[in-house]
């Protein structure tokens, strides 16, 4: 059993009434008040409040067990400390690479991960923000003889967002340093595959079409940019391209040059590993899940089932499916010959069960084999303690309640927003740099706004890389990157301490993404939402489904 927070959508937030004042709205709210299930960390060490020992892993026995290694014996089976890192076998050059990035040691979550990716099988990786889910399934990938740095085309990596897939980079170029190309200029091990018109400012669910507009004058314009790189990364509307690409360089009357060939030939024969990173958005786990949810309710209450005319009609309204689905359909391997990695926070038995869907396999447990970190308390049975650990327990939560808007006046709620966002930078002690998403009011608009507000350094997801840890002068100095939501997930931006959700988020998924852009690697952090009346129901109904308390 894994805790899930792949659904809590309008059903979720359906159980919870709705507020239409101020006054209704602190009342509801006040629910969300009080001690937290899980404490911040002590001395180091997680401490958990009345937690039962039905989740603590067992005691060692005395004694040595059959075949371990007696005090002061030596260990003939262990390779060589150079080529360790913690207790995983690495090689060398990605021990040094590790070091010299400093990292120490693997997190809990890298250690569970390595044995089982390297050894070859499919794998879901669940672990929480910020605990190194993007090293967990990249380390033993590289490290295993199936992604070769001489091998072209060997892994693919899909990703919901250009900047995830440029994040992934460049942790593989910490791995594998790039390497200097026929022109002089470094290369990395990873290409970014070019992306089509839409992929940087549309999600995947509107990019679900068939990707078949690209220009006749510019047929391998993907393709020709493949320089010998063992490992892809895009959009899976990207991926989709160049394989098309790839099918028709080969055709006989392509017109394709040998190097164009050659690419497509090597993407044909090389390809060995697949990793959805962030699995749940890909698959638009979400929505799954709602209708899950949404059909057990009618179950409950008695509802007849939908006669085969209204599900056609209801079949109808949906969208097409997603672009991963139709990635898989034309990958030119057979998928049970590939190894299939996904990874994200947020894991449940919906995921799960797209991803059984997606390889064809008979069980979940002969899909993938779900690894979560030693002494991950989202496996166990104590259900409060399970939805708490979703988010990182170094992650205060608040929330601001503003007044509603009035559209009779023509308020769409810009303006008394964000003058609640500069109000409450200003109380920020000391000022640092803070992660805005701004919801529906839209990047570009809550960026002016903040700029007549008087904060000078607006910045966007292109300036990410820019991010200055510490504290600022001011202020109206510190750094605040406005980013859209369906671009969150994923990022990691070390000097972040503040996020800012300007609208509660559709899901208690939505929020643990969202939220967990902060207080990662075991540093504070805190998530600030606001929230007006009538929006105040969603707030609570995350509150309960991940067992958080707001101040």
């Amino acid at each position: 059993m894994v805790a899930q927070a792949d659904g809590g959508g309008a059903g979720a937030f359906g159980s919870v009434s709705k507020a239409t004042s101020m006054d209704e709205a602190r009342e509801l709210l006040s629910q969300m008040h009080g001690e937290r299930k899980v404490r911040r960390k002590e001395s180091g060490e997680r401490k958990l409040e009345e937690g039962t020992q039905q989740d603590q892993p067992p005691p060692k026995k005395k004694g040595y067990e059959k075949g371990q290694k007696k005090k002061g014996e030596p260990n003939k089976s262990l390779p060589p400390p150079h080529m360790i890192w913690g207790e995983l076998s690495v090689g060398p050059v990605l021990r040094q690479s590790l070091l010299s990035a400093s990292l120490p040691e693997p997190t809990e979550i890298q250690s569970a991960a390595f044995p089982v990716i390297s050894s070859g099988k499919n794998a879901v990786v669940a672990s929480p923000t910020g605990t190194g889910k993007s090293l967990a399934f990249l380390l033993p990938l590289l490290a295993s003889a199936k992604v070769g740095r001489n091998v072209p085309c060997s892994m693919v990596v899909v990703t919901p967002t250009v900047e995830l897939a440029a994040q992934l980079q460049r942790e593989v170029d910490r791995l594998w340093p790039p390497k200097d190309s026929d022109d002089g200029t470094p290369r990395s091990a990873m290409h970014l595959v070019g992306f089509v018109s839409g992929d940087r400012n549309k999600s995947e669910e509107e990019n679900a079409g068939d990707a078949e507009d690209e220009a006749e004058g510019d047929r391998f314009r993907l393709l020709s940019e493949l320089k010998g790189d063992p490992i892809l990364a895009g959009t899976p509307r990207s991926l989709r391209t160049i394989l098309r690409e790839a099918r028709r360089a080969l055709e006989n009357d392509s017109g394709a040059d040998g190097d164009v060939k050659e690419a497509a030939l090597c993407i044909q024969r090389n390809m060995k590993a697949v990793v959805l990173d962030e699995a749940d958005r890909l698959l638009r786990t979400e929505g799954k899940a709602r209708d899950v949810a949404e059909a057990k309710q009618r179950r409950e209450q008695g509802v007849a089932p939908l006669s085969n005319t209204q599900k056609k009609k209801l079949k109808a309204k949906r969208k097409p499916k997603t672009q991963t689905e139709q990635l898989f359909r034309e990958l030119p391997v057979p998928v049970e010959t590939l190894q299939v990695v996904c990874a994200s926070a947020t894991v449940g038995r919906t995921l799960r069960r797209q991803l059984m869907d997606l390889l064809g396999t008979a069980s979940l447990d002969k899909t993938a084999e779900l690894i979560t970190g030693e002494g991950d308390i989202r496996t166990g049975k104590n259900a409060d303690r399970r939805k708490s650990s979703l988010v990182p327990d170094t992650l205060h939560h608040i929330y601001r309640l503003i007044p509603g808007i009035d559209k009779s006046i023509g308020d769409d709620g810009l303006g008394v927003t964000v003058a609640a966002l500069r109000d409450t930078l200003q109380r920020l002690d000391p000022p640092s740099p803070a992660l805005i998403f701004p919801g529906k009011l839209g990047v570009d608009s809550v960026q002016k706004e903040l700029y007549d507000c008087g904060v000078k350094n607006v910045l966007g997801l292109r300036d990410i890389q820019l991010c200055k840890e510490g504290p600022a002068s001011s202020w109206e100095d510190a750094q605040c990157f406005v980013v859209g939501d369906k671009f969150g997930r994923g990022l990691d931006i070390p000097g972040v301490k503040y996020v800012f959700l300007l609208s509660p988020p559709s899901s208690a998924a939505g929020y643990t993404h969202l939220s967990g852009r902060t207080g990662r690697n075991g540093e504070d952090g805190t998530a600030i939402t606001f929230t007006r009346p009538r929006e105040a129901h969603k707030l609570v109904a995350i509150a309960e489904a991940l067992g958080l308390a707001f101040e």
